[in-house]
Formats: C-alpha cells, sequence, structure tokens
C-alpha cells in the first residue's frame, strides 16, 4: 500500500455507502436469554481473553508485515543502484539474488560483474519457469540443498496438468468461514484487485488482499483457515466467505454462476462461463 495506494482508496470508496451492521448486539442479546449465572460469567471471561489475543495475533502480524515492507524497500533502492551500475537489467532483478550474492556487490566478496549477475538473474528466472509448472503437495518438508527432479516427485511435486471446468450441478464442499449465501459471478484471479461485486475466487491471500475485500460479494479461496487474516476481516465486513476448497480454482472459471454458501461451506456451480462472459457485471446476492 506504500508502494502503491490506490486500492486503499477502492477499499474506502466500497465501504463507506453502506457499512455492515455490527451483530454483536444480536450475539449479547441471544446470550442474556439462554446463559446465565456461572455459565455466562466463565464465558465472558473466556470471551475477553480470546479477544484480547486475538487482537494481540493481528498486532503481530500487522508488525511483520511493516518490517516486511521496510526489508522490501531497502532491497528495491539496492536493486535501483545495481541498476544504475548496470549490474542488473531492472531492479526487480534484485529479488533472483541471494543475500550473500547481493552483498558480495558492495564488499568485493562475491559475484559483481555485469556478465555474471545478469546470467544468474536470467537462469533462475528460466528456473522459476520450470518450477511454475508443478503443483506443490498441500504440506512437504524440506532442509538441507535444494531437491532433485526425483526428490520432488517423491515429496509430491507433480507436473501441471490440465483440468476440465465443472459442470452445472457440481458442489465444491469446504470450511465455512463467514456465514451468508451469495449467488453471483465468479471473478479467479491470483493477486488482489477490484472484482466489481463478483465472487471472488483466489487459491490463497495474505494481508494485502484486505483491500480487495469491499469489492467482492463473497470469498471462495481454496488453502487457508478461518483464522487467517482474510477470513477474520470478511466476517468483520460481513462478506460470505468459504475456505479450504479443494482445486476450486482448477474447477472454476471466471464468468460462471455459483452460490457461495458461507454457513454450510459449501460451493455450487449453477452455470458454466459460456453463459456469461461479463463476469464484473455485478452478483445477484442474497444475504441469509
Amino acid at each position: 500500500l506504500r508502494e502503491d495506494p490506490s486500492s486503499l482508496f477502492v477499499m474506502l470508496r466500497s465501504a463507506l455507502p453502506d457499512a455492515p451492521l455490527s451483530r454483536r448486539g444480536e450475539a449479547d442479546d441471544y446470550l442474556d436469554a439462554h446463559l446465565g449465572g456461572w455459565r455466562r460469567r466463565l464465558y465472558e471471561r473466556l470471551r475477553s481473553k480470546t479477544s484480547r489475543s486475538l487482537a494481540n495475533r493481528e498486532r503481530l502480524r500487522f508488525c511483520r508485515t511493516r518490517a516486511f515492507g521496510m526489508v522490501k524497500r531497502m532491497l528495491r533502492a539496492l536493486g535501483r543502484d545495481l541498476v544504475a551500475r548496470g549490474l542488473l537489467e531492472q531492479f526487480e532483478d534484485v529479488f533472483y539474488l541471494r543475500l550473500d550474492e547481493l552483498r558480495g556487490c558492495y564488499d568485493g566478496g562475491g559475484t559483481d560483474t555485469q556478465a555474471s549477475l545478469k546470467d544468474l538473474v536470467a537462469a533462475r528466472k528460466a528456473q522459476r519457469v520450470r518450477d511454475s509448472q508443478l503443483v506443490a503437495p498441500s504440506r512437504f518438508v524440506t532442509s538441507g540443498p535444494t531437491f532433485s527432479p526425483a526428490e520432488l516427485a517423491e515429496q509430491g511435486w507433480v507436473p501441471f496438468t490440465a483440468t476440465e471446468a465443472a459442470q452445472a450441478g457440481t458442489v465444491l464442499a469446504g470450511t465455512p468461514s463467514a456465514s451468508g449465501v451469495v449467488t453471483g459471478r465468479a471473478v479467479v484471479v491470483d493477486e488482489p484487485r477490484d472484482v466489481a461485486g463478483g465472487i471472488l475466487v483466489a487459491y490463497r491471500t495474505d494481508p494485502g488482499w484486505v483491500a480487495a475485500l469491499p469489492s467482492a460479494s463473497a470469498l471462495v479461496i481454496e488453502r487457508g483457515s478461518p483464522l487467517t487474516h482474510v477470513a477474520i476481516i470478511a466476517r468483520e465486513l460481513g462478506v460470505p466467505t468459504v475456505v479450504q476448497v479443494k482445486d476450486v480454482t482448477k474447477l472454476v472459471r471466471t464468468g460462471m454462476e455459483i452460490q457461495i454458501d458461507g454457513t454450510l461451506g459449501t460451493v455450487t456451480v449453477l452455470a458454466g462461463a459460456e453463459h456469461d462472459t461479463e463476469a464484473e457485471q455485478g452478483a445477484k446476492t442474497a444475504h441469509e
């Protein structure tokens, strides 16, 4: 956001007209009617401790994000200096270097010639392209030197293969994260952006995706959990969310009409993308 605050303005513009009402009052009324005595006192103590713990968790993540941002700005500055010295083609190439290699550009202890650095970056870009053709398992363990192709296969890394889109009537199951039912057009993205009222479908998210939430009528995330940063913010904003939906980014295409049930944790395909390719014209929502 520090480098490009435009997404923040989009978030504020989307959120201001009709900010969601807090449901805490409804929950307290329910507790007043159904929970009393020592059970209520125990509940209030647990709720207070949980609230403080969640707040501390988010503060830690916020401070960590700021630290990452500071390091990223430092590396970008070094990248621009290396471009000015003719050692790199563009400043973003600095992220293809290891820290010891970058340090060697300034202390004389590493690779610092124009040809060698540019060749090294080109080789790692080519390797990244090859790596992008592999699909990682949901969990793997690594230590020591990098994996050989055989070791990658042994750990469950497999070549990417095209998957046919889900047919109408297909129901995908996930983990409910924010309640509500929404019917609308899917918008499958790999980076945070304004989806103009569509249902945002992504493989994973991080705190940087928060700015895209107000533009989405619902969220469907292939990875993550109900305690991820984006899922917590989605509940605060009242955006129905389902997480841990296996292969959803392969089975759902931009433009498909889908229904999200954030209470049951289901994603139902209602119509294929060919029925409406204008995926970002909005969504028909019906929150429950």
